[in-house]
């Protein structure tokens, strides 16, 4: 662990997956490692942002040295010694999960470490027995009069200082509280910028105490661990949420394939609409998957040939980040970038055709990381135009997502022609 939700826009999205090995667009395996840098060239060249679902609460669940992390409907059980999260994970709050909990989201949580843990959402609060598992009798209860000093209208975070002191944060201010006392101390609340060094000076998501001297702050798709003795940040932070720092976390899988499934999330366009196909010329899958979409989304083609003279492309050449950009540049596309499944799926069921790479097996041994445009879904996987076969397909999603049908780490963007 050391080292805003996207709206709904329409447009074409281009995904690059990486799965159990790396897609990559060519012929045979002999060509793979040079196309493989090319790729790796275009991912880390054109800039992107991470969207998702923030973590909206974070709490420590001493009896098990676990953190749990929720956001929206979802929670994580997160193990601390381990250092990932446990398997089967996210999963959905309910009355089975957590017994009298609200279940469509939580603002802010905290262990007060008497076996007791505390959530807030709006105006009230829900008082959470460890040893029973289950929400106390009588709650939710409100803020109001039960918390002195605390703001009646909510919280963003609280952390258990583990010094017989806590701390709530609220938009720019916070407020250190006595645990034993239940009450505030004098003279807050005060601003953030003026007390917490190389700590965001507001907008704070959640934040947890690890109990070995470290705490983290969250606050969107990034962390900031905080030295406890030292009362700053560490150097270097904040630092993006990813699975080199925080294994199973990540923004881009809160939505499950099985949630999904679960759901009464529809595609926008039916399995059964003939989606538009074209024959592939050499090395050409890319622009026609992207030529499929435009003629869909903005019922105009795109003669391929004219634009390789356009862009100066030689037919033969691959397609490199120059290429894409003077493509882009030429014909008045704009590309926004994104990672998370949940969003993959939520354009989809609106209708929005998304560009998607997988394995495609031109021998028993051999394969190339084919681009297609994808369109819809359904139970069992995702349908697709294919320029090879010219004609629509369905692939599994275990050749789309990974077995547990979440992805944590893969690129798309959305791809819009300015008119």
């Amino acid at each position: 662990m050391d080292d805003e939700n996207t709206k709904s826009l329409p447009g074409i999205i281009v995904i690059f997956l990486t799965k159990r090995a790396i897609f990559i667009e060519g012929n045979n395996m002999q060509t793979s490692i040079r196309r493989f840098i090319v790729l790796v060239f275009i991912i880390l060249c054109i800039p992107f942002t991470l969207p998702g679902r923030d973590i909206d609460t974070a709490i420590s669940w001493r009896k098990e040295t676990k953190f749990f992390f929720f956001s929206s409907g979802s929670y994580i059980k997160y193990d601390i010694r381990k250092q990932t999260s446990d398997i089967g994970y996210p999963r959905t709050i309910d009355n089975i999960t957590w017994p009298g909990l609200w279940i469509d989201g939580i603002d802010a949580g905290i262990n007060r470490g008497n076996g007791k843990i505390y959530f807030f959402k709006g105006t009230m609060y829900i008082r959470y027995d460890e040893k029973s598992d289950r929400a106390d009798p009588g709650y939710p209860k409100v803020i109001s009069g039960n918390w002195p000093g605390l703001w009646a209208d909510g919280i963003d975070a609280a952390i258990n200082w583990g010094n017989g002191k806590a701390y709530f944060f609220k938009g720019n201010e916070f407020i250190r509280y006595d645990i034993k006392s239940m009450k505030p101390d004098p003279g807050y609340p005060k601003l953030i910028q003026n007390a917490w060094p190389g700590l965001w000076t507001g907008g704070i998501d959640a934040a947890v105490n690890k109990g070995d001297g470290k705490a983290y702050f969250f606050k969107g798709n990034s962390y900031i661990r905080y030295d406890i003795k030292a009362g700053r940040a560490d150097a270097g932070y904040p630092r993006i949420i990813r699975s080199s720092n925080w294994p199973g976390l990540q923004f881009d899988f809160w939505l499950t394939l099985s949630s999904m499934n679960k759901s009464s999330m529809k595609p926008g366009i039916k399995p059964d609409y003939a989606f538009p196909v074209s024959k592939q010329y050499h090395r050409g899958c890319f622009a026609f998957a992207l030529n499929h979409i435009l003629e869909y989304r903005y019922k105009t083609k795109i003669d391929l040939l004219e634009a390789e003279k356009k862009i100066r492309k030689p037919r033969e050449d691959l397609w490199t980040h120059t290429h894409i950009q003077n493509f882009l540049a030429a014909y008045n596309i704009t590309m926004t970038w994104y990672n998370d499944v949940d969003t993959f799926f939520h354009f989809l069921s609106k209708g929005v055709p998304v560009m998607i790479q997988y394995k495609w097996y031109n021998s028993d041994i051999n394969w190339v990381g084919h681009f297609v445009a994808a369109y819809s879904f359904d139970g069992n996987g995702v349908w697709v135009s294919d320029s090879i076969s010219v004609q629509r397909i369905h692939l599994p999603y275990d050749e789309v997502l990974d077995a547990y049908g979440e992805y944590t780490q893969f690129s798309f963007a959305l791809v819009e022609k300015n008119q």
